[in-house]
């Protein structure tokens, strides 16, 4: 994104290029986009700019037809944005992430 804004960049564009042909790989499932900001961050700018910014993702991918799981209209998967502001995530991260960031997760039913 544009710093402190929700305009995605060409670079970011490309990113969700690649994140949209694996989303299209898995026909089942939910999608969820979690914008996250820095702890440091304004509570209230961060709620709004995680937020609209989950929602540009959304509806790049969305543009991008990964809510499309079949030929009819009716054949489609929930996307869905979520601006998480600065909350901390409940659970520590297991690997080193930016503080400011976008997580697009994919929900998949577990096989029985």
């Amino acid at each position: 994104f544009e710093p402190g804004r929700a305009i995605l960049t060409e670079k970011g564009k490309a990113k969700l290029d690649g994140t949209a042909e694996w989303l299209k790989g898995y026909k089942t499932g939910e999608v969820m986009i979690a914008g996250i900001a820095a702890p440091a961050t304004n509570a209230t700018f961060a709620q709004t700019l995680t937020q609209k910014q989950s929602d540009a993702v959304r509806d790049y991918l969305v543009s991008s037809a990964v809510h499309r799981t079949g030929w009819w209209w009716w054949n489609t998967r929930p996307v869905r944005a979520l601006g998480c502001g600065n909350q901390a995530p409940s659970q520590p991260e297991s690997e080193s992430l930016p503080a400011s960031r976008v997580e697009v997760i994919l929900f998949l039913a577990e096989k029985s």
